[in-house]
């Protein structure tokens, strides 16, 4: 493989969240690529954030990567590509 791995990292002043590290990990698997998002976050206005994550954050923010798995799977197997909003270039 070219690469195994990425990581995005939000600068503080330029983000919703304290702390946003997204690291994307590619390993060759038999008959494919195995993609893995490994997140680490803090939320930001301290307790009330932490309140606002116990109340619901953290279900939308898994849900964002369920959608964005769903899509990243069909744009790979060739599926729905314009609707799925990822393009490969």
């Amino acid at each position: 493989m070219e690469f195994e791995r990425f990581t995005d990292e939000q600068i503080k002043s330029e983000g919703p969240f304290k702390v946003w590290n997204h690291t994307h990990s590619f390993a060759e698997v038999e008959n494919g690529t195995r993609v893995t998002d490994h997140v680490e976050y803090e939320m930001p206005f301290g307790i009330f954030g932490k309140v606002a994550h116990a109340l619901g954050g953290r279900y939308l923010i898994m849900e964002m990567f369920r959608a964005r798995m769903r899509a990243t799977k069909a744009c790979l197997e060739g599926r729905d590509r314009q609707r799925s909003g990822i393009s490969l270039a």
